[in-house]
């Protein structure tokens, strides 16, 4: 296990919580603890994301591993939130044009 610094949550859903975490070189990311009472939701995840290429507009894998309770998973830290509130929302909404939106959504599909 490494040794990281826990800095706060990010979020919190059915079967994990999301912490930003400090690592000993300073890098901000996220650690997702899954609950081992959801074991194949937590392995099937995990599983993908060991998956996943290296790729600027894709989540960065770090490592896993495995206590009594839980699954840990460390990421790239996403501090701006969610895409579709960020272009959905009347305070930024109004600010991101078409063209953007456009460019958004060919880097996902690029992803």
């Amino acid at each position: 296990m490494r040794t990281l610094q826990k800095v706060r949550t990010v979020g919190k859903g059915y079967f994990a919580s999301v912490q930003e975490a400090l690592t000993r070189d300073h890098r901000h990311l996220a650690l997702k603890v899954m609950s081992r009472k959801h074991e194949r939701q937590s392995l099937n995840e995990i599983y993908v994301l060991q998956k996943l290429p290296k790729h600027p507009n894709i989540i960065g894998f770090y490592g896993h591993w495995t206590t009594s309770t839980r699954h840990e998973v460390l990421l790239d830290l996403c501090d701006g939130g969610d895409l579709l509130d960020f272009i959905s929302t009347p305070t930024y909404g109004d600010v991101v044009t078409e063209t953007t939106k456009a460019n958004m959504l060919r880097q996902l599909l690029e992803a």
